[in-house]
């Protein structure tokens, strides 16, 4: 167990600590453009894909990864995992722009709290229903279902956070407006963004170059950490524990760090994503109170070795191209792109 925390550590924590130091510089916020059609001039209209989307999918990708290997460390079968993670899926990414344009009032949106939510009511109730219907002769193990999903949405919106740096969504408030205690705490985790108008911390406030509560970036260190510690928890048979760790943690931060952002979150004193990040922990510990564990003990060794056939593995990989082109392409941003000949490497001898 010790050499599988490790691993996923590193796999996590590393690219953390660069998305962290890098992703506000200028060259991350635009992947690739791709030509469109082409102008008089020569040049090309072009349309973007974004840091965004890659980041993105690439957190929804490693959540999965660590949800696939805790369910089938249940003895989960395939059928049943890939049921579940795509129902749950058909759900939450939809509802993480639909419910996010109908609190901001914008089409070209994303929340994760929406899709956290609507996620935290799904998973239990999901599992219920497969369970009472008994599709493969068997209950199925509830509430250690959950904690799994629960771990592994603490994945997703730990590294899913740097997207939000390389964006520039999700902002804090400036630290130059805070005062006493909070102003001297938050100069040490400051994030600071160049003047490019194409993000959403510019073209909303106009707060480039101006240092930051650094939001993202201690919700991405915060959910990830408790990402680890709470996989820890789960195999080692503490599924309570596990996933009130994983679910408190991240939905306590939620509704404390919005009070800290300036970006737009509705016009009351306390915004829909906070009363959403209340309820769902309400209704965590109710599901606690109510649901018992099975005794069921996770098989580690057999997850690893299960994870590793193709199905899973072309799961995922297909989770993520959508993901990247769902939320990738750019409706807020395009380009235009000169191609030119470089004759000097057409004409250069051998």
């Amino acid at each position: 167990m010790m050499m599988f925390l490790t691993i996923l550590g590193l796999v996590t924590l590393v690219p953390l600590i660069l998305g962290i130091r890098k992703l506000a510089g200028d060259r991350w916020q635009v992947l690739a453009s791709i030509p469109l059609h082409s102008n008089p001039d020569g040049t090309w209209e072009a349309g973007n894909f974004t840091w965004y989307g890659f980041i993105s999918a690439s957190a929804y990708a490693l959540s999965v990864s660590v949800l696939w290997i805790l369910l089938l460390a249940l003895e989960f079968q395939f059928s049943e995992a890939v049921i579940l993670i795509t129902a749950v899926m058909a759900v939450v990414i939809p509802a993480s722009r639909k419910i996010a344009q109908w609190i901001e009032g914008r089409k070209n949106t994303f929340s994760i709290g929406a899709a956290a939510f609507v996620g935290m009511i799904l998973c239990p109730l999901l599992l219920f229903i497969v369970s009472q219907l008994e599709l493969y002769g068997r209950p199925l193990p509830i509430l250690e279902a959950t904690a799994a999903f629960t771990i592994a949405y603490s994945f997703g919106e730990g590294l899913g956070r740097l997207a939000c740096i390389s964006f520039g969504c999700c902002y804090g408030k400036p630290v130059d407006e805070l005062t006493g205690i909070a102003q001297r705490i938050f100069r040490q985790f400051k994030i600071t963004y160049n003047s490019m108008e194409t993000r959403k911390v510019q073209y909303d406030s106009g707060y480039s170059q101006r240092p930051l509560v650094a939001i993202p970036a201690i919700t991405a260190v915060l959910c990830t950490v408790t990402g680890l510690i709470s996989t820890a928890l789960f195999l080692s048979g503490e599924f309570i524990f596990a996933l009130l760790l994983s679910l408190g943690v991240t939905q306590i931060w939620r509704f404390g760090s919005e009070f800290l952002r300036s970006d737009y979150r509705g016009d009351n004193s306390i915004s829909a994503y906070q009363w959403m990040a209340l309820l769902g922990l309400f209704g965590a510990i109710v599901f606690v109170s109510s649901v018992s564990t099975t005794g069921v003990l996770p098989d580690l060794d057999n997850a690893l070795t299960m994870v590793w056939q193709p199905g899973p593995i072309l799961v995922t990989q297909g989770l993520w191209l959508f993901i990247f082109f769902f939320m990738g392409w750019s409706d807020v941003t395009s380009s235009t792109v000169s191609l030119h000949l470089c004759r000097n490497k057409v004409e250069e001898a051998v």
